[in-house]
């Protein structure tokens, strides 16, 4: 009876010493978001946290939870000066300074801190730079505003309007700045950033993310040449392999088979992708990557040719930019494809363009493949682009 009833009271004890563990978890905490600026600013966003907002805890030593993915490796995809603001619909938005030059400023939206769609640079301040840019928003009118300082204009400060980071009003003159960062000292230094109160559970999904990053982060460090040591404890296995005939064939999961894809080096556009013409929508734009530009992989077959972009009475609003061509008889323009349009011989390729003339007189189209040293390797000649010369409409031509 004695044994039974302190069995009871362990029992007991167990179960409300745990209970009172559950029971004080906080249901909310605090997280500061900053950057670090270490490795040449290539380190990405960090995250600490605290109870009190005194004393702060880094989760993982310079652990990343968004990098910058814009311009080229080695001297740009730098993340510099992050600015964390969460939304009234519950949404995270991040805008970063990208470098000391462009004027651009990245942004990227998240609904948990761990998953992030799609960055975009928006071009918003051609001629200067955005730096240091911060979010506001304005309940009244649901609108978002973007401020950056610039040391490129004596004004100082300038902002553009958006309510959904995709399509942004013209620069202006800002003389007014509502949200600022704050200054926090962690572990190994002071660093500016944002502070933000959240529930318990994102910062549980934060550590756990860090715990599990930093456990795959060891297995990928893993090399052969360490597996003397790594499996020194192992004796040798002998076994048997017998081949039967006789038992049925059994289905493969299709989940042990696939191959590995990255979209690099032209492997999908250029790649999988059957279209040989780059940019052939003249779409590229600066917000998808540094170098791009509406008229990326064109060229004219000679200086006398003019060509712009136009968006007057496009093909579809989807669809709106298309290039006018401007010179004489013969003028044209020239497409490099990616790192060069690849053909076979005795193999069939399609070309298809929508065209129209601007008065209406003009005929046909020349559609030539050329080879490095500009010799015409095939040619063929499409359809009239205008019929009894009148014609200023859009025409599909195929061959």
């Amino acid at each position: 009876m004695k044994k039974q009833l302190i069995y009871i009271c362990l029992l007991l004890f167990f179960v409300v010493k745990h209970a009172a563990l559950y029971a004080n978890e906080p249901d909310s905490a605090y997280i500061f978001a900053y950057s670090s600026g270490k490795n040449d600013h290539h380190n990405g966003l960090h995250f600490a946290w605290s109870l009190d907002k005194k004393k702060w805890t880094t989760i993982g030593a310079e652990a990343s939870f968004l990098r910058s993915d814009y311009g080229q490796w080695g001297s740009q995809k730098k993340m510099i000066d992050p600015f964390l603001f969460l939304s009234p619909t519950g949404i995270w938005h991040c805008v970063w300074s990208l470098n000391q030059e462009d004027g651009a400023f990245a942004h990227s939206a998240s609904r948990d801190l761990i998953q992030w769609e799609s960055q975009s640079y928006p071009l918003v301040f051609a001629g200067g730079n955005c730096l240091s840019p911060v979010i506001d928003y304005n309940k009244t009118t649901g609108t978002y505003q973007v401020i950056w300082k610039t040391d490129r204009s004596a004004k100082g400060y300038y902002a553009v309007e958006t309510k959904d980071f995709k399509m942004f009003s013209t620069a202006k003159k800002a003389t007014v700045v509502h949200n600022t960062k704050v200054a926090i000292r962690l572990s190994d230094g002071n660093y500016t950033g944002t502070v933000h109160k959240v529930a318990w559970q994102i910062l549980e999904n934060l550590l756990k993310k860090q715990q599990l990053d930093a456990y795959k982060g060891k297995l990928n460090s893993e090399r052969m040449v360490d597996d003397v040591q790594r499996f020194a404890s192992l004796t040798p296995l002998k076994g048997n392999l017998k081949l039967d005939e006789h038992i049925p064939a059994r289905k493969i999961s299709d989940l042990l088979i696939g191959a590995f894809f990255e979209d690099i080096n032209y492997a999908a556009d250029g790649g999988l992708y059957a279209e040989l013409i780059q940019n052939r929508g003249f779409e590229y734009t600066p917000m998808d990557r540094k170098e791009w530009h509406s008229l990326t992989a064109w060229r004219t077959t000679n200086r006398e040719t003019v060509i712009t972009i136009d968006t007057l009475s496009p093909i579809h609003e989807n669809n709106r930019h298309y290039v006018t061509l401007q010179g004489k008889p013969g003028a044209g323009i020239v497409n490099e494809g990616f790192g060069g349009i690849s053909i076979k011989k005795d193999e069939q390729y399609n070309f298809s363009i929508y065209a129209r003339g601007k008065s209406g007189q003009l005929g046909h189209l020349q559609v030539r493949l050329i080879d490095g040293h500009g010799n015409t390797i095939g040619e063929k000649k499409t359809k009239k682009l205008s019929k009894n010369g009148n014609s200023t409409n859009w025409i599909w031509l195929e061959m």
